[in-house]
């Protein structure tokens, strides 16, 4: 989250490739962690998998680039092969896809000392119905695997060296839960190796096809989306990075090369007459490419969203004379190119031409109730949404919510899951039998560190509207929040502009990028941070004196989600297994980690201290 808001900042092309690597290795990351979070699910069968087009190359290539770092740092090559003949356009699932590769290309990684590995992707038959079948295999020169223990590596926890001296480490679930995400894409993961000659690991899947002309008819699943949006881009980085804002902003996105490509694409999204449908027209010629779009008949009628280099005089005019909906020049946030496509796509569009000073003129400015009972937390979403514009009351519990509900009107609640005195669950639940006597609904959105599905139901059986998964992703909370209280806005009048970091403050700036570059709030969350971790830390403590629990685990949540705010991950990891060993009722393991703990934050606190002076310094101008 905090890298999304660094790349809405001003930074160098080189920054701007670092901060685009870090964001691509963090969603990698994060969807393998949801996906092992998910086993049970998948062993079970009820393993759901996505159909959407993506670009075969640009996934496999992003993957490479991701774990490359990792593989020269050992002194390896790593290297990818794609035939010719195979086709780049297809439809399937790239997130589990992805899953996949990363487990097995990091596999070969952790087990190959000298010499390369090599990712080959081939056409293994063409299927009818526009279907493909494409193989995948990951060959290295590491240690190889016995021929006794090639059929134990695919069952869950095994490992080739089971001793409790085992050189590497894992938790030995990847290779199950990658041979069961194989089966599920219509294939097979086989393993072929000889000790000290290396390694192949492969596997086949199939695809839809969106490469040749029989393929365009084809129906991609889009039932569950309300807009679809044809992202068009020359650019490879460009278009992977703009379908991830897309994504991440709850639309649909189809990545295109060129227009004519989207015009292809555009005939083979056969959705219901619900599904709407957008372009965004990423350009470095803007008046050159809009007009070539206006040219292409099967795109008429379509809403386009031109994001430009810059802007000239004149462009606004020609844009308008074309029929473009919207124009937005660089740079331009995530949030603003989310919205510009919402709203040339609803029922009723604006009528006139959306640009980004349109946008902040006519954004709604909504009443916010948090309830949460993390102070940094709190201050971390009050600050993000008070710069968005919108009015934020704050609950320290569930009840102090119920409360505040009663006397006070708002537009939309977040609630937190998990808080002291009353949870949100049965928070929401009172809420909604209030509101069955006395009538109304107000949105609710479930704030959570959860991610298994299950709770994401529990939140919605409950009553609640919508679920944002923290640490917070600035443009996910953005969207929840609008869309939901868009039609129910009060209004309110929007906070000064939080002063801004001085030129010449190069040691805070590389910290503030996390926090949008706001002195204030780089300040305020480490000083709530180092106000909030003692009263824990004693809870902790007390708890762990009493044998109570339960107590115990939920100052280790409080503390757990508080240190991921500020990107304190041992801080982090230390908490969350305390949280696990109270839950389990494993007292020394809980000692154990409260130690480690204490020793730990006694070393973070002149760090806080130190970030503090130094922002109180920047503010004064004085860094």
């Amino acid at each position: 989250g905090m890298t999304e808001l660094a790349l809405g900042t001003e930074v160098t092309p080189e920054q701007l490739e670092y901060l685009g690597t870090i964001k691509h290795a963090a969603d990698s990351l994060l969807t393998l962690i949801n996906d092992i979070l998910d086993l049970s699910k998948i062993e079970a069968g009820h393993l759901a998998l996505d159909t959407i087009p993506f670009s075969l190359r640009d996934m496999v290539g992003d993957t490479v680039r991701t774990l490359s770092s990792i593989a020269i740092d050992k002194g390896l090559t790593l290297t990818m092969n794609i035939d010719d003949d195979v086709f780049d356009g297809v439809i399937g699932d790239p997130g589990r896809l992805r899953q996949v590769l990363v487990n097995l290309i990091g596999n070969a990684i952790k087990f190959t000392h000298v010499g390369s590995i090599q990712l080959s992707v081939s056409v293994d038959e063409v299927l009818g119905d526009n279907r493909i079948r494409l193989g995948f295999s990951i060959t290295d020169t590491g240690i190889g695997i016995p021929k006794s223990k090639q059929e134990a590596i695919f069952a869950a926890f095994a490992q080739v060296d089971g001793s409790s001296t085992r050189a590497y480490g894992g938790t030995g679930l990847g290779l199950t839960i990658a041979n069961q995400i194989a089966t599920a894409m219509g294939g097979e993961l086989t393993v072929e190796s000889a000790v000290g000659r290396g390694t192949t690991f492969a596997f086949d899947a199939v695809f839809g096809s969106l490469e040749h002309d029989d393929a365009l008819g084809v129906e991609l699943d889009v039932s569950s989306a309300d807009i679809v949006v044809l992202v068009v881009s020359s650019d490879s980085e460009r278009r992977r990075a703009l379908t991830e804002v897309c994504r991440q902003g709850s639309l649909s996105p189809v990545a295109c090369e060129t227009p004519r490509d989207a015009a292809a694409r555009r005939r083979s999204i056969q959705a219901s007459a619900d599904v709407k449908r957008a372009i965004l027209l990423d350009t470095v010629d803007s008046v050159a490419d809009a007009t070539a779009l206006d040219g292409i008949e099967e795109l008429k009628g379509m809403p386009v969203v031109v994001l430009g280099t810059s802007g000239q005089r004149g462009d606004g005019a020609f844009m308008t004379k074309l029929g473009i909906s919207g124009y937005l020049t660089r740079p331009v946030s995530p949030s603003d190119i989310i919205e510009a496509i919402r709203l040339v796509a609803a029922d009723e569009p604006p009528g006139e031409l959306v640009t980004k000073h349109w946008l902040r003129e006519r954004r709604p400015r909504l009443n916010v109730l948090l309830a949460d009972d993390s102070a940094t937390n709190r201050q971390l979403a009050v600050r993000l949404l008070e710069k968005r514009g919108h009015c934020v009351a704050v609950a320290c519990n569930g009840l102090e919510a119920y409360e505040a509900l009663a006397v006070s009107d708002f537009d939309v609640v977040l609630m937190d899951v998990q808080m002291p005195v009353l949870d949100g669950l049965k928070a929401t639940e009172r809420i909604r039998e209030r509101e069955a006597l006395h009538g109304g609904r107000i949105p609710i959105v479930a704030l959570t560190a959860h991610a298994m599905e299950g709770d994401r139901q529990r939140c919605l059986d409950a009553g609640m509207d919508a679920y944002v998964s923290k640490p917070f992703i600035a443009e996910e909370l953005f969207a929840t929040v609008e869309n939901l209280g868009r039609y129910g806005a009060n209004g309110c009048e929007p906070p000064p502009e939080p002063e801004q970091l001085p030129e010449g403050g190069s040691w805070i700036e590389s910290g503030l990028m996390q926090f949008g570059g706001s002195i204030e709030l780089l300040g305020e969350i480490a000083g709530l941070f180092r106000q909030e971790y003692p009263d824990l830390m004693s809870r902790i403590g007390e708890g762990i004196d009493a044998a109570a629990m339960v107590d115990v685990a939920k100052a280790a949540h409080t503390l757990k989600g508080s240190s991921s705010v500020i990107g304190a991950t041992t801080v982090q990891t230390l908490a969350a297994e305390l949280e696990q060993a109270a839950k389990v009722d494993d007292l020394e393991l809980a000692t154990a980690r409260y130690r480690e703990l204490t020793t730990v934050l006694a070393g973070l606190e002149d760090t806080l201290q130190e970030v503090e002076e130094k922002a109180s310094r920047a503010m004064a101008g004085q860094v």
